[in-house]
């Protein structure tokens, strides 16, 4: 008998700090990444509550179990890959992690695609982030609420292009 992998914990008494997962970032598009999805949401829904650091790749980042569960120990977030359309579900994910410091978004841009806010215009909530002091995003969106709610804690805030506009055309060719 199958069980739903949303019941699925990792046994142990272990208290991870660190999870760091990243794949290479010259690959083409993978596509089909359920099965690596679940898995993701199984380590993150058992360890929400004691992660520090957090690096997930974005083509397989489980957004609806960051969404869903709180994560107060969460100083590091870093998610890489290319852009995923989402419903919003980063900026909800974010306003669950009250003690972020860093926050770096390395995302790509698929060939004729807009950069997309954080933080959407028109976007109403109480998210706040009173330790964050340096956020890194790639492909920054004008339009980008986040920017009129960053903390007086910001010591940087790098606004780039991810990967060198130079090697994304080299790698899509």
């Amino acid at each position: 008998r199958e069980i739903p992998t949303d019941r699925l914990v990792l046994a142990g008494p272990t208290r991870l700090t660190t999870f760091r997962y990243m794949l290479n970032t010259y690959r083409p598009s993978p596509r089909g990444h359920a099965p690596e999805r679940d898995a993701l949401s199984v380590v993150l829904r058992t360890h929400h509550e004691t992660l520090e650091v957090l690096w997930l790749p974005t083509e397989t980042a489980p957004f609806q179990t960051l969404r869903s569960l709180k994560w107060p120990s969460l100083l590091e977030l870093r998610l890489r890959g290319e852009l995923v359309q989402s419903d919003n579900s980063l900026l909800s994910a974010l306003g669950n992690m009250p003690n972020l410091r860093l926050l770096k978004l390395d995302v790509a841009l698929p060939r004729d695609t807009s950069p997309q806010p954080v933080w959407p215009p028109g976007e109403i909530g109480t998210y706040s982030w009173p330790m964050l002091e340096d956020v890194q995003i790639s492909f920054p969106c004008m339009d980008d609420q986040l920017y009129g709610h960053l903390p007086h804690t910001l010591r940087r805030l790098s606004l780039r292009f991810f990967p060198h506009r130079i090697v994304h055309h080299w790698c899509t060719t």
